[in-house]
C-alpha cells in the first residue's frame, strides 16, 4: 500500500517542482549578446530575468510568450556573461531565489503599470485624433524620464517598444493588440501561491 501511494504521489511531485530555469546559449554581438532562451517545462514561458555582473536584472517580457519546450532569441545589449534569475510562466509559476522573488514582483509591477499607463496614453491620443509624431514625441519624454532609474528600465523599453511599432505601422490599432497583449502577459504571470 506504502509503494502504490509513493508511486501515485510521484506524477504530482514532478508537476510542484516543474517550473524549472530556462537553459540559455549566448552569442557574443556588437555592444552586446544574442541570448538564445530555452523553454525547458510544459508552460509558456512569458518573462525572463537575464544578468550579467553589471546589470543585475534585465527583464524581458515576451510579447508571444515562448512555447513548452521552445526558443527564442533575444538580443541582450549587455556584454558579459548572462545569466538567468529568474523566469515567469503563463500558470502564474515563477523559478526563481525566493530571497529575489520581491525585488523582481516589483519590477513587473512596474512594467506593468507602465503597460496600462500606456495603453490609455494610446487610445486617449486615438481618440482625440492626435498625430503620431505628437505622440512619438510624448514618448519619447516620457521613455528618458525613466532613463535614469535602472528598476523601470523594462516599462522604458517598452515604450521605446511602442514608438517604434507606431513608426513602422503608423497605426494605433496594431499598437493597441500589442499593449493589450503585453498588458494581459504581464498580468497573468503574477506569482501562484504554489
Amino acid at each position: 500500500m506504502g509503494r502504490a501511494l509513493l508511486v501515485a504521489t510521484l506524477p504530482f511531485l514532478a508537476l510542484a517542482v516543474e517550473p524549472r530555469m530556462p537553459s540559455v546559449r549566448i552569442e557574443p554581438a556588437a555592444g552586446g549578446s544574442i541570448v538564445f532562451v530555452h523553454n525547458p517545462t510544459s508552460q509558456p514561458l512569458i518573462a525572463v530575468f537575464l544578468a550579467t555582473r553589471d546589470h543585475p536584472f534585465w527583464e524581458e517580457e515576451f510579447r508571444e510568450p515562448v512555447p513548452a519546450q521552445g526558443d527564442r532569441r533575444v538580443d541582450f545589449p549587455h556584454p558579459g556573461d548572462v545569466t538567468v534569475k529568474a523566469a515567469v510562466y503563463a500558470d502564474g509559476s515563477w523559478a526563481a531565489e525566493e530571497r529575489l522573488r520581491p525585488q523582481l514582483q516589483e519590477q513587473r509591477n512596474h512594467t506593468l503599470t507602465t503597460a496600462r499607463e500606456l495603453i490609455k496614453t494610446v487610445q486617449k491620443a486615438e481618440k482625440q485624433n492626435t498625430p503620431l509624431a505628437t505622440l512619438e514625441g510624448d514618448l519619447k519624454i516620457q521613455a528618458d524620464g525613466l532613463a535614469s532609474q535602472p528598476e523601470r528600465e523594462a516599462g522604458r523599453r517598452l515604450i521605446l517598444e511602442t514608438i517604434s511599432q507606431l513608426q513602422k505601422t503608423g497605426s494605433y490599432a496594431s499598437v493597441m493588440i500589442d499593449l493589450l497583449k503585453e498588458e494581459s502577459n504581464i498580468a497573468t504571470g503574477e506569482p501562484s501561491s504554489r
